[in-house]
């Protein structure tokens, strides 16, 4: 997208949750794109495979972000919960039925603690999840949480620098 000739955004993806991200050139900010989000709006009905809602987009600007990884959950389970369709049966589902997260809470996407390519290797698998609220963290981090079939201890995430 250009504004004003400058190009600003540098990509853009779309995560499992349906949720779209866009991606600046330095030095731009989130705030400066917020006076177009009608060209945002337009922009984005040219995704594939991706229906923009009708309403104006909604940004968060500059939120930190707090993870969890939640360790030790069954390889094929979580495949199947993963590659499941049925909004049901999902892995959005799991988390809200047997973990009591609210959708609402997520930020981003979930994501196995893989390599591309190596999500199901082994037996076991790690998950993060990212939330805005730190004390949802700290409930996790201190009660576990039970997914799959699971009791699974739960750790903070911290990214690799």
């Amino acid at each position: 997208m250009k504004i004003d000739n400058i190009r600003k955004v540098a990509a853009a993806n779309v995560t499992k949750s349906g949720n779209l991200v866009i991606h600046l050139n330095a030095p731009f900010t989130a705030a400066q794109l917020l006076p177009h989000a009608n060209a945002i709006q337009f922009s984005a009905s040219f995704i594939p495979d991706f229906d923009p809602p009708v309403h104006a987009p909604y940004v968060e600007l500059n939120v930190l972000w707090h993870g969890i990884v939640i360790h030790d959950l069954s390889t094929d389970a979580i495949k199947i919960a993963f590659e499941e369709d049925n909004p049901t049966r999902n892995i959005w589902a799991a988390l809200h039925d047997e973990a009591g997260i609210m959708g609402k809470d997520v930020r981003g996407d979930v994501a196995l603690m893989r390599r591309e390519g190596e999500e199901y290797t082994d037996d076991r698998v790690s998950m993060r999840v990212m939330f805005e609220d730190p004390q949802i963290c700290n409930h996790f981090c201190k009660e576990g949480i039970t997914l799959l079939g699971s009791r699974c201890r739960v750790s903070r995430y911290r990214p690799r620098t």
